[in-house]
C-alpha cells in the first residue's frame, strides 16, 4: 500500500519538437509491452521559450509568487514583457499572460493585461478560484495593484475585454503571494508598504469578492525600537491548507545611509543592505490567526526583531548574508526545510545550503557554490524521497552599479577574485546556468544530476534566474514542468521566459492525445425498470482520435446521483474522467443504468438492477473489444458516489441475480467517493479480487470518508493491493481537484495494465 504524494519531478525520455531546446542526462529506460512502440531514448527534457521583451524579474523571484497555475490540464503563466528592446536600464514592460498545453506542447497567443510601467515590482501573480476563474494581480509596490478576473472559466481570452476588474484586496501591497488554502479559501500574503513595514495576509472565502485579515500583522521588525529593520519573506502552505509556513531574513535598511550601520564585523568592512542575515521561521494558523515558532510557542504579533531573535531564529548566520530569502519544501514528516544561499569567506563567494531537521536539530548541508546572493532557486521532494534542487550557478560573481534601497555601490569595497562588474541593470540580481542537484539521503549530501540550461548555440552568452515550478491552485508542484527567465543584453528589456517540460509524454500516464472521438447514445442492452416498463440502456464511448494502437485498455465508468433520476452517463465529473483517460490512450465507456424515484425504499432491489446493468455494460465491452480496439483482459471499472458503490459491488461481488457473474478482464477498481454505506454493501472482498484506488474527501458528509477507511481495512486484512488518496478538507465530489487525483489514478493503473 502506498500513499502517493503529488510532487514527482523525476521523469525521463525525450522527443524533439520544432522550436525547442533539448538537454541530455545520464540515464535512460525502456518501458512497454512491445505492441505500442514505447521505446527508450537518451536525454530527458525539452525547453520551450515564451514571451519577449521582459525586463529584470520577468518571472519574479520567490518573494512574489506564483507566476503560474495549472488548471484543467493547462498551465497559465503570467510575466512582464513587451518591452522596447532598444531601450536601456529600467524600462517599460506590461503584464501579460499565456496558456501552455502540455499535450501539444504549444503556447497560445499572448494576452496583454495592463499598461506599461518601468517598476519590475509591478510584475503579475496568478491564481484560480473554486469556480475555475483565473485571477491576476499586478502593479503592487506599496499600492493596491490591479486585480483582474477572467470572465470565462479557465480562459485567458483574446484581449483585456475578456477580463473584469476584481475587488481591491488591500490599500497597499508589495510582494504578494497567493495560495488556495483550507476550506477552499484564497490567501494573499504580502508586505504592507515599503521596506520597513509589516507583513500580513488577507483571506477570501467568496472567490475574491471580499477579503479579511488578522487582527495583528504577522511581523513588523522595527515596531519596538529597532529603527529601520526589515525582512524579506517566503511562504508555503501546509499539506492540509490550515497553516502557512513563513521563513524570513532580517536586515537594517539604513535609510539614513549611516556608514557605521553598514559595518559588518565578520568581513571587517561596510556591507550594503544587499545582504540579509539569519533565518527565522514562524507558522501561521489560518483558522485561529495564532502564530507560533517551530517549537509551538505562541508569538506576540506583530513580531519585532528582538522577539524574532529570541524565539524565531533557526540559524544565526553570524554575519553571512543573502539577498533572497529561502525557498521552502515540506519534508517527509510535513515539516519545513529550506534552500538558502549564503555568503562565505567574502561577499563575492556564496554557497547553497539545505537547512533541515536532523534528529531534532537544525542542520545546514552545503549543496553547491552560487555566484550571487540574489539567485532565486527551487527545491522539491519527489515520492521516492529524493530531493531535487534547481540551482542558478556561475563561475564568477556578477556585480553592477545598482544596489538595494538607498545604498550607493561606490560606498562598498569589492573583492577582485572571480569578480565581474557588468554594470548592467538586467544583471543586478545575479544569474547564470541552471543545474539540477539531487540528494538520496534526506538532504545531507548532494550530487549534480544534469544541466537544464538552454542550448548555448541558440542562446550564447545568456544568463538565467528565478527558477520555479509550475504549480496548481494549492501551490503544489506539477509533475515535470519548471520555468525560469533568461537574458543576454545587460541593460535592454529583451528577456524571454523558458519552460522546461520533462520527458516524452508517456501513454496511459500523461495526456498524449489532444482530440477525442466521442460516440453517444449507443444501445448496449434492454431492461425492465421498477415501473415495469422496458428501457433501453445507453452508453457513450470516448476514444483518442487518430490512434492506430490496437488492444488498448478500457475503462467502464458508472455515474453517480444517489440512484435517482437526476443524473446519467453525461454527469460532469464522469465526463471529465472519461476525457482525462481517453486523452491518455484508454477507451472509456460511460454507461446508464436503471434508477428510480425512491431508491432508499428498496436498497437491495435498487442495487440489484444497477449491478445487472453494469454487468451488461461489462459484457458488451468485452464482446465489442475487437470493434473498439480494446484488450478485454485490461478493463478498469470506475464510478463516483452511487456509481462508486456499484463499481465496488461489481468488482467484489461473486454472484449475480441473473446469468453468470463474470468479472474476467477487470484489472483494477477506481472508487471515487463511493465506498458503500452498509445498506448498499452486497459484496465480500476476496484476496484474488482486483486492486483498487480510492479517492475520497475527508470532510464528505454525503458518503462518509469512514466508509473508505472500512473498505481499506478489509482489503488490508487480505493483503489486497490498494491506494487511498484522501482529499484533505474536501466534501463530496471534489472534482475541482481532478488535475491532482487523475494523475494519482494514472500512476496507480499504469503497472496494472502494462503487466497484462
Amino acid at each position: 500500500m502506498t500513499m502517493r504524494s503529488i510532487l514527482t519531478i523525476l521523469l525521463f525520455a525525450v522527443i524533439l519538437l520544432p522550436g525547442s531546446c533539448t538537454g541530455k542526462a545520464s540515464e535512460q529506460r525502456t518501458e512497454g509491452d512491445g505492441s505500442e512502440a514505447n521505446t527508450a531514448t537518451e536525454a530527458d527534457f525539452q525547453i520551450y521559450p515564451f514571451g519577449e521583451g521582459g525586463q529584470i524579474k520577468m518571472l519574479y523571484d520567490r518573494r512574489q509568487r506564483p507566476q503560474s497555475v495549472y488548471l484543467n490540464g493547462m498551465a497559465y503563466i503570467v510575466f512582464n514583457g513587451g518591452g522596447d528592446e532598444e531601450a536601456s536600464g529600467r524600462s517599460d514592460t506590461k503584464p501579460m499572460i499565456v496558456q501552455y498545453n502540455p499535450v501539444t506542447r504549444e503556447f497560445s497567443d499572448v494576452v496583454t493585461l495592463g499598461p506599461p510601467d518601468n517598476d519590475h515590482h509591478y510584475g503579475p501573480v496568478i491564481w484560480a478560484d473554486t469556480r475555475d476563474r483565473l485571477h491576476v494581480l499586478y502593479g503592487c509596490h506599496s499600492s493596491p495593484g490591479t486585480h483582474l478576473v477572467s470572465k470565462e472559466k479557465a480562459s485567458i481570452g483574446s484581449s483585456l475585454d475578456d477580463w473584469e476588474v476584481g475587488a481591491e484586496i488591500a490599500p497597499s501591497i508589495s510582494y504578494p503571494t497567493a495560495y488556495r488554502v483550507g476550506g477552499n479559501r484564497q490567501l494573499i500574503y504580502y508586505r504592507t508598504q515599503g521596506h520597513i513595514s509589516s507583513w500580513t495576509y488577507r483571506i477570501s472565502d467568496d472567490n475574491g469578492k471580499t477579503w479579511v485579515g488578522p487582527e495583528n500583522d504577522v511581523t513588523d521588525l522595527d515596531s519596538k525600537g529597532r529603527f529601520e529593520w526589515s525582512s524579506y519573506q517566503c511562504k508555503f502552505p501546509s499539506e492540509d491548507g490550515r497553516y502557512l509556513h513563513v521563513v524570513y531574513t532580517a536586515y537594517d535598511d539604513n535609510r539614513k545611509r549611516d556608514s557605521a550601520r553598514y559595518y559588518n564585523p565578520r568581513y571587517k568592512k561596510n556591507i550594503s543592505n544587499e545582504w540579509k542575515y539569519n533565518l527565522y521561521y514562524v507558522k501561521v494558523d489560518l483558522e485561529t490567526e495564532e502564530v507560533t515558532n517551530f517549537d509551538g510557542g505562541i508569538m506576540d504579533c506583530p513580531i519585532d526583531l528582538d522577539q524574532a531573535n529570541a524565539r524565531c531564529r533557526i540559524w544565526d548566520t553570524e554575519g553571512r548574508g543573502a539577498g533572497i530569502p529561502p525557498d521552502i519544501v515540506l519534508d517527509e514528516n510535513g515539516d519545513p526545510a529550506f534552500l538558502h544561499v549564503l555568503s562565505e569567506e567574502s561577499t563575492e563567494q556564496h554557497n547553497y545550503y539545505f537547512v533541515h531537521r536532523v534528529e531534532g536539530e537544525w542542520k545546514q548541508s552545503v549543496i553547491a557554490p552560487s555566484n550571487h546572493q540574489w539567485n532565486s532557486c527551487h527545491v522539491g521532494l519527489d515520492d521516492q524521497g529524493i530531493y531535487h534542487a534547481y540551482l542558478v550557478v556561475g563561475d564568477t560573481y556578477i556585480d553592477t552599479k545598482y544596489a538595494e534601497g538607498m545604498s550607493d555601490v561606490s560606498d562598498f569595497q569589492k573583492e577582485e577574485t572571480n569578480y565581474l562588474n557588468t554594470g548592467g541593470y538586467m544583471d543586478k540580481h545575479g544569474g547564470g546556468r541552471i543545474e539540477e542537484w539531487i540528494s538520496f539521503d534526506k538532504g545531507t549530501t548532494w550530487e549534480l544530476r544534469r544541466d537544464l540550461t538552454p542550448d548555448t548555440t541558440l542562446y550564447p552568452g545568456w544568463r538565467y534566474n528565478n527558477v520555479q515550478a509550475v504549480t496548481n491552485a494549492y501551490g503544489t508542484a506539477v509533475d515535470g514542468l519548471l520555468m525560469y527567465y533568461g537574458w543576454k543584453d545587460k541593460d535592454a528589456p529583451a528577456a524571454k521566459g523558458f519552460l522546461v517540460h520533462e520527458g516524452t509524454p508517456q501513454r496511459y500516464v500523461d495526456r498524449v492525445f489532444d482530440q477525442l472521438d466521442i460516440q453517444k447514445d449507443i444501445v448496449f442492452g434492454e431492461a425492465v425498470n421498477v415501473e415495469g416498463e422496458k428501457q433501453d440502456l445507453l452508453l457513450d464511448i470516448y476514444s483518442p482520435a487518430g490512434d492506430d494502437v490496437k488492444n488498448r485498455p478500457a475503462m467502464l465508468l458508472i455515474h453517480g446521483g444517489g440512484f435517482r433520476l437526476v443524473q446519467d452517463k453525461s454527469q460532469s465529473y464522469i465526463v471529465k474522467i472519461a476525457r482525462e483517460f481517453a486523452q491518455r490512450g484508454y477507451v472509456c465507456v460511460s454507461i446508464n443504468y436503471r434508477v428510480r424515484a425512491n431508491p432508499k425504499d428498496d436498497p437491495e432491489g435498487t442495487m440489484s438492477h444497477a449491478l445487472e446493468d453494469a454487468m451488461r455494460g461489462l459484457n458488451w465491452l468485452r464482446e465489442s473489444s475487437d470493434e473498439l480496439g480494446v484488450d478485454k483482459s485490461r478493463i478498469v471499472v470506475g464510478g463516483g458516489s452511487a456509481g462508486g458503490m456499484i463499481a465496488v459491488n461489481l468488482c467484489y461481488k461473486d454472484e449475480g441475480d441473473s446469468g453468470e457473474w463474470d468479472k474476467s478482464g477487470i484489472v483494477a477498481l477506481v472508487d471515487l467517493w463511493g465506498s458503500p454505506w452498509p445498506e448498499w454493501n452486497f459484496y465480500k472482498v476476496a484476496a484474488d479480487d482486483p486492486p483498487a484506488i480510492i479517492v475520497h474527501g475527508t470532510d464528505d458528509t454525503t458518503v462518509s470518508y469512514n466508509n473508505s477507511l472500512d473498505l481499506v481495512k478489509e482489503m488490508e486484512s487480505l493483503g489486497l493491493h490498494y491506494e487511498l488518496v484522501p482529499i484533505e478538507g474536501a466534501g463530496h465530489t471534489p472534482q475541482r481537484r481532478m488535475d491532482i487525483f487523475a494523475m494519482d489514478i494514472a500512476h496507480f493503473l499504469h503497472p496494472l495494465i502494462m503487466d497484462k
